[in-house]
């Protein structure tokens, strides 16, 4: 009784704090289309097609992206640095998601 009470605690912990874990460090994966370029700022305008962040949005770009993997017009997906898309704040794309899908 006296061991299987701490490995009960133990488990009991590990499951309220596993969600907490496993959503913690996730960054946001978006799709949209590229409207606008600023290069002098480095931001890219995009109309996000995405459910998670609708609308037209504007992005700060990484520094490690290639700046030729965004043109007008075309249709992108990234990844954004949070996970969740806020009005009130300019995320930054982190990665291209070259994956095909929404």
């Amino acid at each position: 009784m006296k061991t299987t009470l701490p490995l009960s605690l133990l488990f009991f912990c590990f499951v309220l704090i596993h969600p907490g874990l496993t959503l913690a460090g996730h960054n946001l994966r978006i799709c949209g289309l590229v409207e606008q370029i600023n290069k002098e700022k480095n931001t890219a305008t995009i109309k996000v097609r995405s459910l998670t962040c609708p609308g037209d949005q504007k992005f700060r770009l990484s520094d490690d992206l290639d700046r030729t993997t965004f043109s007008v017009g075309q249709n992108r997906c990234f990844v954004i640095d949070s996970n969740t898309c806020s009005d009130t704040a300019m995320h930054t794309i982190l990665t291209i998601d070259k994956r095909k899908g929404e």
